[in-house]
């Protein structure tokens, strides 16, 4: 496709007319049964459903000609007026309705809290809010990925689905999740608990230390990429997922597939008469179990080179652009703050102090991270990265009082001997 077709398509993507609607509705098998039942009070005879077709027809109206849905998008919408009831938009017009409500000019290309309520004014489709989120398993070392549509992401749900997966995979020893709620939930805590599964949660403001963002940036591409799928990308889900399986990885040198199953899987439009598993001697099925083995452990071992020289090269990175320094326990630590601004509370983030502490570090646990103490009022953090702290140099050394001390002494006081070491410092 030429940029100048591309352009000649993006223009010809316009709202959709009432007579568009009207036409579509009555194109569409569901819609057109419940017109006829509105119109006429009378089920068709080849319908066996009937009951199915009164139950859903309901909140249903016609205006005209044209098939409306009661869904008042706020209160104001509950009076006399009409405006609670939306035009019923059939699947093929979902695309330009939300073309309507977001890529028109009159639109602005809003984002989707503003997006979305422009659609609830005017329109309505079956599953108008469903799927929202998508849930991303990922297994960390050999980047096969699930991917699953969810409407919402609460802890039971998301446990529901790990529970599916381990069911097909085996159940893992860790998991690394975010601290989203649904993750520090109790139900999906307690299921952690009862599978034996050991629940890590990565620092605050660290998204890199979670493998699953990686997934998740490469699935956002492949939306972006795909435009035409955003009004139904839920049944798109699982070709990504085998796109996801199917490409080799850069850290790992094989597909996650390969990895997985020993297989290499071809795609269905693969031309090739040939076999991609070898013959299978039905006498000797053991010869084949060889294979998938010998080929699983051959990719396992360039994956293991292949790891550790990427670990080298990155650290070696790492360390040419920042100084690294480390913490011990009792080093006192500024902590960066994240403020939002608020107009009611006249408050501002950009003038919101930086930092605050000091904190001191009560324990020293892995991957950077640190669990700290606020000297002020005792609260804990119980996992703060290490990009998040900077050595604590105070205008007015602390005092650390002795055994019996009543009061502050005016002697000079020395500072913490994390004071001396080098501060991080970006070096692009």
């Amino acid at each position: 496709m030429t940029l100048y077709s591309a352009l000649t398509e993006a223009l010809q993507e316009v709202p959709p007319t009432r007579e568009e609607i009207i036409a579509a509705q009555r194109a569409d098998t569901r819609l057109y049964k419940i017109i006829q039942f509105l119109q006429t009070g009378k089920f068709s005879k080849e319908d066996k459903n009937n009951h199915d077709i009164k139950s859903e027809s309901r909140g249903y109206l016609m205006d005209g000609d044209m098939l409306v849905y009661f869904a008042p998008s706020d209160d104001k919408e509950l009076d006399n007026s009409g405006n609670g009831f939306k035009a019923a938009i059939p699947r093929t017009l979902v695309r330009r309705a939300l073309f309507a409500c977001h890529g028109h000019p009159m639109s602005g290309h809003s984002g989707i809290t503003k997006t979305k309520y422009r659609a609830k004014q005017l329109y309505h489709w079956k599953r108008m809010s469903k799927d929202k989120v998508t849930a991303v398993i990922l297994d960390n070392c050999t980047k096969y990925v699930e991917l699953f549509p969810l409407s919402t992401a609460t802890g039971t749900i998301v446990a529901s689905k790990l529970h599916e997966v381990g069911c097909r995979h085996g159940f893992p020893k860790k998991i690394i999740s975010d601290n989203g709620p649904q993750f520090i939930s109790k139900v999906y805590s307690e299921y952690c608990k009862r599978m034996g599964v050991k629940k890590l949660l990565t620092s605050p403001f660290n998204p890199s230390a979670n493998p699953t963002e990686r997934a998740n940036r490469n699935l956002k591409m492949m939306l972006a990429i795909f435009s035409d799928v955003h009004s139904h990308w839920p049944r798109f889900l699982n070709n990504f997922a085998f796109a996801s399986q199917t490409e080799i990885s850069e850290a790992t040198g094989s597909t996650p597939m390969l990895l997985n199953s020993g297989r290499v899987v071809p795609p269905p439009w693969d031309p090739r008469i040939i076999s991609h598993v070898g013959k299978l001697d039905r006498n000797n099925p053991q010869d084949y179990i060889n294979r998938l083995l010998s080929t699983i452990r051959a990719a396992t071992e360039v994956m293991c080179t292949r790891v550790q020289k990427n670990y080298e090269k990155h650290r070696a990175l790492h360390h040419k652009k920042y100084n690294v320094i480390s913490f011990e326990i009792n080093d006192l630590v500024w902590r960066n703050t994240h403020f939002l601004s608020a107009k009611k509370e006249k408050f501002s983030a950009g003038l919101a102090k930086r930092r605050n502490g000091p904190w001191k570090i009560i324990k020293v646990l892995g991957g950077c991270a640190y669990k700290l103490e606020k000297l002020e009022d005792g609260s804990i953090e119980p996992s703060i990265n290490i990009k998040e702290l900077t050595p604590y140099i105070p205008e007015f050394p602390v005092e650390f009082w002795l055994e019996g001390q009543s009061c502050a002494s005016n002697s000079p006081q020395s500072t913490s001997s994390n004071t001396n070491r080098p501060c991080p410092i970006d070096r692009s």
